[in-house]
């Protein structure tokens, strides 16, 4: 079962986009998407259920709109913590599970905890 998390792309330090992994058991795939509103969609399993929340302009989503987002879809609001950005990584000569493609772009990921997300 993989827990909730928060996981936002940026480039050049900025939030390009996020994804809020919902609850679900490891083999869920999205079966269809549907908006929810201005830079949300939500991503549904074969069973109906929601597995996660992607956040396509981060610039226009509030932490507000998000919850009630979160409380419509039957799930508990966002922790302060679970909203709260991980500490900058710093980039190493090689690539690590945490990043992507570029200096200028790459993926942080936390867990509602605060530990990094396992890749």
């Amino acid at each position: 079962m993989k827990k909730r998390h928060l996981e936002v792309t940026l480039k050049e330090g900025k939030p390009l986009a996020a994804y809020l992994y919902l609850p679900r058991v490891d083999s869920e795939k999205s079966l269809r998407t549907e908006q929810a509103g201005e830079g949300l969609l939500v991503d549904y399993a074969a069973d109906g259920c929601p597995i996660g929340i992607e956040i396509t302009a981060p610039e226009l989503v509030t932490i507000t709109v998000l919850n009630e987002l979160l409380e419509r879809l039957g799930f508990e609001r966002l922790r302060p913590e679970e909203a709260a950005p991980s500490p900058v990584i710093p980039f190493p000569d090689r690539r690590t599970p945490t990043q992507s493609c570029c200096s200028r772009c790459w993926v942080r990921t936390r867990s509602p905890d605060g530990s990094p997300w396992p890749a």
